[in-house]
């Protein structure tokens, strides 16, 4: 029996920061973004390839950029919850995911900014105000930048 489109499985993309316990970075996570049950074969006779020109589009852009912060300038978002990505590196870190006003998405993997969200549970869906405010050298000889996160009321 093939699987309907209402029976294929929905992933879960973001990671919830309360699903941390604790933990300052998410570790040993592997996210699949493809579905998981289905097989190809079960996505072509489901019927959904048959609706897919009159299917609406939703209004939220799910390509990310990386959201580079001016010093000092205050920025607001939606926080829309933390994913690993790729550095430069090859290395896998987490990131904050974000959403402006304009419903474009952005991701920022400084690592004190992304502990403040894990840290302090910032549930997803929450309005927040983002600061760079200064940056500090390290002890290593390094630098680090220092953040403002305000929730925003609602």
């Amino acid at each position: 029996m093939s699987k309907t489109k209402k029976d294929l499985p929905i992933t879960k993309a973001v990671i919830d920061p309360s699903s941390f316990n604790g933990e300052v970075a998410p570790k040993d996570q592997n996210f699949e973004v493809a579905i998981e049950a289905g097989t190809i074969d079960d996505i072509l006779k489901s019927g959904i390839l048959d609706e897919i020109k009159d299917r609406p589009v939703e209004p939220l852009n799910i390509c990310t950029t990386y959201f580079l912060f001016d010093q000092g300038k205050a920025e607001r978002f939606v926080f829309l919850g933390i994913v690993n990505q790729e550095t430069q590196a090859g290395e896998e870190l987490p990131a904050i995911v974000l959403v402006d006003e304009d419903r474009n998405t952005y991701t920022n993997m400084g690592c004190v900014l992304v502990a403040t969200f894990i840290e302090r549970q910032i549930p997803i869906g929450t309005p927040v105000e983002i600061t760079w405010t200064k940056t500090k050298p390290t002890k290593s000889g390094g630098n680090v930048r220092l953040w403002s996160v305000k929730k925003l009321s609602v």
